[in-house]
């Protein structure tokens, strides 16, 4: 084997490393637009311990376990205060999905647009060296 035909195996090597590279990223930001736009959905087994003051309370309880004077906090609410509280986490809950969702979709594009550089000068090479 000369080092013609060793440089284009190298090449190839690069641009199919790339190519999975590229598909793995393409699975990553697909599933973070849908933790995007649909969320409630996305996290429905999670949002289920915001569905009653009764799974919020035991949820809090095994979330919050330590830190008691939150769970007295709560105790202590009125229903329709303890409504409020569980709605609002909620909301806060989604809202974190959604950031955690922006933040991977702008990390699956910074890998597929550096495996991208690394593909296009890869194959570039690659068709230099064949000719």
């Amino acid at each position: 084997m000369n080092l013609k035909n060793i440089f284009q195996i190298y090449t190839l090597f690069v641009c199919l490393i790339c190519t999975v590279i590229l598909i793995v990223t393409a699975a990553l930001f697909l599933n973070s637009v849908t933790n995007l736009i649909i969320p409630q959905y996305k996290h429905y087994s999670s949002l289920i311990q915001y569905e009653s003051n009764e799974n919020y309370m035991r949820h809090v309880e095994h979330s919050y376990g330590i830190n008691k004077e939150r769970l007295a906090a709560l105790k202590q609410l009125s229903a329709t205060q303890l409504d409020e509280t569980r709605a609002s986490d909620k909301r806060a809950y989604l809202e974190e999905q959604k950031g955690y969702a922006i933040e991977m979709m702008i990390r699956t594009l910074e890998w597929a647009l550096i495996a991208l550089i690394f593909f296009f000068i890869h194959w570039r090479l690659y068709k230099r060296s064949k000719g």
